[in-house]
């Protein structure tokens, strides 16, 4: 064995046992032997038989006070093992040993050197949280878009990891937001998978393009809804994203969010317009039929109420109460069942939801659908235009889901026994207006529940305001008169338009005090939307809505959003 040998061995075992005296020895008897411009590399550097080098595993152990010895002499800070694993720098920066990554820089080593699999210091810095040393390589010039040999660059692994701080670091350095790995994915798709909010927020910030598509057809969205992250959902969507996107094999962002019952996203979709019967995947799937399969009640109620067709048909012929009975989702059957949802339906193979059930030895499901023949439903027109009204903006919206989520159909009993449930279980809601509706329902004994009866159930429990203010009094007069002609159905445009006329008087004669007139402003803008809303269900006991019926709905509407304008632009609102 020869004295570079013997030394480089020394030197390995002096690092690991810590014995910093030994490797000054050590050096300085090879430093007295050979020349004065002596290599320290051939011992500090080069591998010993077993493939050590003194550089890196002092490194590796942590020992500043061997690299600073080692740096004394002219040494190659570059150098790798027999393994050709990473130089001493990489090993450094993928620690986070920052003071030891700014002493190897110091001596020399390259910041963009590229190890094994064609990762820099950077690359593993950012990969692996280390924000300080992500700092020191930057200052010292690494570049920021260099790529591994999978195409993964510094930004890519730090939006991966959800590694904010360090993005941010790397987007004000000048780091590509659209750069893409080999397989097409970008630092967006990578965030956006993982559901990391505040990287996403970082990459839209710095002008990240929510439109770029995989090779496989996905976007950062459809990896979002696939996985259920609904924050990052809603921040790429409200960036522009398409809620309509589907992959290479046809599955939308809202077919995909159904199929994995990620409640949260489809809410998300559903409000950004997610087309609610896409049927673009290979078997003709549409959401509900994923919901109702994988048994989400809630995602399918949820469904319905944005309008999803309850009869719809896969290529196969399979509707959605085809999937919840061949695997007994019997929640999502009562549900259907209340929709409309035809139990004598069949497939391509004239196979009925019964039949499968009963071949799927589904039980319960077999009883339900039995039962489903003879019970009481809300006609499929009725249910439309209750569905209608989830897209209706305001604060009556959440009032008409909830009566159309609870009375898809009832018997009076039935109905006496939900009002108790819901008062126990919802003695202060905040829904009021709804729960006295329910309670109006008394009024309807022996009725089914159709579209015109709910309407009126609310039209009979709108909000008043009691005031002894003669304008207010006048107010309640023409509300009454006009909710009698709602009521007898001779409501039209020409009087739609002169109530609206006398209670634009009403406010320019109010003189009362500014928290007074705010209750007038909003007073009159609840009953237009009320107004309207009972136009339209009073003329469901006719056999098709006439048109002056949306006319007038889209008049009063407009009227509403006028006295709003009103409230916020006067001074005395932004008083109150």
């Amino acid at each position: 064995m020869d004295t570079n040998e013997k030394t480089r061995e020394g030197l390995v075992a002096a690092i690991a046992e810590n014995d910093l005296a030994q490797a000054e020895f050590l050096l300085a008897a090879q430093a007295e032997e050979n020349a004065e411009d002596w290599d320290a590399s051939t011992v500090v550097c080069k591998p010993t038989r077993h493939g050590q080098v003194a550089l890196l595993e002092a490194v590796r152990a942590g020992l500043k006070e061997f690299i600073e010895l080692f740096l004394t002499y002219r040494v190659d800070v570059n150098c790798q093992d027999s393994k050709e694993t990473c130089p001493p720098l990489l090993v450094a920066a993928s620690m986070g040993e920052t003071d030891m990554a700014a002493m190897l820089v110091q001596g020399g080593a390259d910041v963009d050197f590229a190890g094994p699999d064609n990762a820099t210091a950077l690359i593993l810095a950012a990969d692996n949280d280390r924000r300080d040393t992500v700092r020191l390589l930057l200052q010292h010039g690494a570049s920021v878009d260099r790529q591994d040999k999978y195409g993964g660059g510094a930004l890519f692994l730090a939006s991966q990891g959800g590694h904010t701080e360090i993005v941010e670091e790397l987007i004000r350095a000048g780091a590509s937001v659209d750069m893409v790995t080999s397989d097409g994915v970008s630092s967006l798709f990578a965030a956006s998978s993982g559901g990391h909010h505040g990287v996403v927020c970082a990459l839209l910030s710095a002008g990240a393009d929510v439109h770029l598509m995989s090779p496989e057809g996905f976007s950062a969205l459809w990896l979002a809804s696939q996985n259920g992250h609904d924050r990052v959902v809603k921040r790429l969507l409200n960036a522009g994203a398409d809620a309509n996107n589907t992959d290479r094999a046809g599955w939308s962002c809202l077919l995909k969010a159904c199929y994995k019952g990620h409640r949260a996203v489809v809410r998300a979709l559903l409000k950004a317009k997610a087309a609610v019967n896409s049927q673009e995947d290979a078997m003709g799937w549409a959401p509900l039929h994923a919901a109702a399969q994988i048994g989400a009640r809630d995602i399918v109620s949820d469904l319905l109420l944005a309008a999803a067709d309850a009869e719809i048909r896969s290529k196969d012929g399979w509707t959605p109460l085809h999937c919840a009975s061949t695997f007994g989702q019997t929640d999502v059957i009562k549900l259907l069942l209340e929709y409309g949802a035809d139990t004598t339906a069949q497939d391509a193979s004239l196979k009925t939801p019964e039949y499968l059930a009963q071949v799927c030895e589904q039980e319960n499901a077999v009883a339900l659908l039995t039962e489903g023949l003879n019970m009481v439903r809300v006609d499929h027109y009725e249910a439309a235009l209750l569905r209608l009204f989830n897209e209706v903006s305001g604060d009556m919206a959440e009032d008409w889901i909830f009566l159309a989520r609870e009375l898809k159909f009832v018997k009076p009993k039935l109905m006496e026994k939900k009002i108790k449930d819901i008062l126990q279980e919802f003695p202060r809601s905040k829904k009021e207006q709804a729960f006295q509706s329910l309670l109006q329902w008394k009024l309807y004994h022996g009725k089914d529940a159709t579209a015109w009866a709910l309407a009126r159930c609310l039209h009979r429990c709108r909000h008043k305001y009691v005031s002894q203010k003669k304008v207010l009094s006048e107010a309640e007069e023409l509300i009454s008169r006009a909710e009698q002609l709602v009521v007898s159905g001779e409501m039209d445009i020409r009087q739609a338009l002169s109530f609206s006329r006398k209670f634009e008087s009403l406010v320019v004669e109010f003189k009362g005090n500014l928290e007074k007139r705010y209750k007038l402003y909003r007073d009159i803008h609840q009953f237009y939307v009320l107004l309207a809303k009972s136009i339209i269900f009073g003329c469901c006991v006719l056999d098709e809505l006439p048109i002056w019926g949306y006319t007038v709905y889209a008049v009063v509407i407009g009227i509403c959003e006028q006295y709003i304008v009103i409230c916020i632009n006067t001074d005395t609102m932004g008083a109150t």
